[in-house]
């Protein structure tokens, strides 16, 4: 039996949930700090020209496989990347490596994977994939997904030869050596979503780090570096106003002075093609005051007041506040790991990222769905998310999420539901 405290009703939940403890501590009532003459969030730089950068760092143990003239192949234990050597591109029993290392590259998504040997040139080219998923080209495209691999002398170039498969969600080259490979977004659209208060302004901007040749989006292999050009037209959806920068590339959206009925409001940016297909990225932009605001089911939004701002426990950081759309105020509470996080989507996991709400004492919502025990699908998307900054800002989905009403002496009743939000709350110094 799982204990959920709430500071504000000095009460307990005595609730049957599955895998892990989650605690959720509600604050109590604040009133919002207004930041008047707050400049627009910028957009990150990126490197106009093309930049070398230390190789990754090792992450856990590498996986091997012996290959010998015969050819095979070797699919990590995730299957994330998946390597196919035909007949004669080895003369020899060769061990292959696959380490996973930190990812340096521009646009990277995911780890970098360090394929050993290096001083081995195959007879024949061996078929190198990548498989991704949705949380991968979030803020981009399946199109956009794109290999690269850093050269002797640090830089990054997007592979030649490339084939893209966005049904299955798979791209893949042919080489004759190996390397450090990566998977990186070749354009992005950050930010992807965010929250703005109400009259404030945010900048945003398409980032590209690949020329296209044609509308298949396969780039020229030239090093990673930022391309120019790329907007053909910004769309608005909504309340506010949306402003074209000269280079056409950034706009700047200013919110409405108050909150809208339609929330969140969408921008898109149209994508410049030399064929006939289309590309839009859209972004997410949230209007609202600090603190946290969410809804269940597309119901109405429920703001939660967080005076304490982002407290770090020495393991994770939280975010926990009082929903004030309550009687009892109970509360929301956001759980994460690492500080350093900008532009950054974090699935929900077993541990953590996690979320817990609890409206009553018999209720509760979070991120693990029974009877299965798996994580929902959804998660953070961490606009601002490191402590250098004042503030964590960014929003949150979970389609679905676990609810779940013990009423004592009975069996307990699960159903899923759609939990979206968005928060603007001070780190805790």
């Amino acid at each position: 039996m799982m204990k959920f405290f709430f500071r504000n009703q000095k009460t307990y939940l005595r609730l049957s949930v599955i895998a892990l403890l989650l605690t959720a501590a509600a604050c109590s009532k604040g009133g919002r700090s207004d930041d008047p003459g707050t400049p627009p969030t910028p957009t990150p730089d990126k490197p106009n020209v093309a930049e070398k950068t230390p190789v990754g760092t090792p992450i856990g143990s590498p996986e091997q496989k012996t290959i010998g003239a015969n050819g095979g192949s070797f699919t990590t234990a995730d299957n994330r990347i998946k390597l196919e050597f035909p007949v004669g591109a080895l003369t020899t029993q060769t061990t292959i490596s696959i380490q996973r290392v930190t990812n340096n590259c521009p646009g990277g998504s995911g780890h970098v994977f360090r394929i050993t040997p290096h001083n081995v040139n195959f007879n024949k080219p061996v078929k190198l994939s990548f498989s991704y998923s949705d949380s991968d080209y979030v803020a981009s495209m399946p199109a956009a997904m794109t290999i690269a691999y850093q050269d002797a002398d640090g830089y990054w170039r997007a592979a030649e030869n490339m084939v893209k498969d966005t049904v299955n969600k798979k791209v893949w080259v042919t080489t004759t050596h190996f390397s450090d490979w990566a998977l990186f977004k070749a354009v992005e659209l950050v930010p992807y979503s965010t929250m703005v208060e109400p009259g404030k302004q945010v900048e945003l901007g398409v980032i590209t780090l690949a020329d296209f040749k044609n509308d298949s989006l396969i780039p020229v292999p030239d090093p990673i570096k930022k391309h120019p050009g790329i907007v053909k037209e910004w769309r608005l959806a909504g309340a506010g106003k949306l402003e074209k920068r000269s280079n056409n590339d950034d706009a700047l959206y200013t919110a409405p002075n108050a909150v809208p009925a339609v929330n969140p409001v969408a921008v898109s940016a149209v994508l410049k093609t030399s064929g006939s297909g289309q590309f839009t990225l859209v972004s997410n932009i949230f209007i609202g005051n600090e603190g946290l605001t969410f809804r269940i089911d597309n119901g109405p939004w429920m703001f939660c007041s967080d005076p304490d701002g982002v407290f770090f426990d020495g393991y994770t950081y939280s975010i926990t506040a009082a929903n004030l759309s309550t009687p009892g105020h109970d509360g929301v509470t956001i759980r994460w790991i690492g500080a350093n996080q900008i532009h950054k989507f974090l699935k929900w996991q077993l541990a953590w990222p996690s979320f817990i709400y609890g409206p009553d004492q018999t209720t509760t919502y979070n991120q693990v769905l029974a009877p299965s025990g798996s994580p929902s699908p959804g998660g953070i998307y961490l606009h601002l998310g490191t402590s250098s900054l004042d503030y964590a800002v960014g929003s949150f989905i979970l389609g679905p999420a676990q609810k779940t009403v013990v009423v004592p002496l009975t069996i307990p009743q699960y159903s899923q539901h759609r939990i979206e939000g968005f928060f603007k709350v001070k780190w805790k110094r």
